[in-house]
This record gives C-alpha cells, structure tokens and sequence, in this order.
C-alpha cells in the first residue's frame, strides 16, 4: 500500500475510535451463496451455504481492537492461567 494511503486510513481508523462512530456502510455485509461442491445439483438452494462479505476495513478495525484488548489482558494479567487458547506463548499439556 503506497504510504499515502497507509496514512489516510490510519487516520481514518484512529478518527473512528475516537469518536467511537463507526460508519454506516461499514456495518452492512453482503450475503453470498457459495455451492457446497460436486455431488451437489446447482439447481437446489440445499446445495448452497450463505457467507457474509463483511467490510475490510471493519475487519482490520476489528482485529487492531482485538490485538489492543489482548496486549491489555495479558500485560495486566486480566487472564486466569487456565485460559491458555490462543494466548502467546502458552499450550495445552
């Protein structure tokens, strides 16, 4: 990504939990039917499943508010030392 458009959408990003308003449109997804694969008629709705195409730019909002949630858990031990699914680090026995 060319650094001038890095830099608008972290501006945009950082505007947007600032203000805590996230834009309308981001919130829509589009609902998409994917065949379930061969066997399956394409002429039969069962042989569909439904996904959600969600805006990227939610995603990668969401995945920085994650990654800062975590980092905050972690460095304050906000986490029992039971809970070790998908913590750095750590692994079941």
């Amino acid at each position: 990504m060319q650094s001038k458009a890095r830099e608008a959408l972290l501006h945009y990003l950082n505007k947007t939990l600032e203000t805590l308003q996230v834009p309308q449109k981001w919130k829509k997804a589009r609902i998409k039917l994917l065949h379930k694969g061969k066997g399956k008629p394409i002429d039969e709705l069962e042989s569909y499943r439904p996904i959600a195409v969600l805006s990227t730019v939610l995603k990668l909002l969401c995945t920085i508010i994650n990654r800062r949630i975590q980092k905050y858990c972690e460095d304050n031990n906000k986490l029992a030392d039971a809970q070790i699914g998908f913590r750095p680090n750590r692994r079941n026995k």
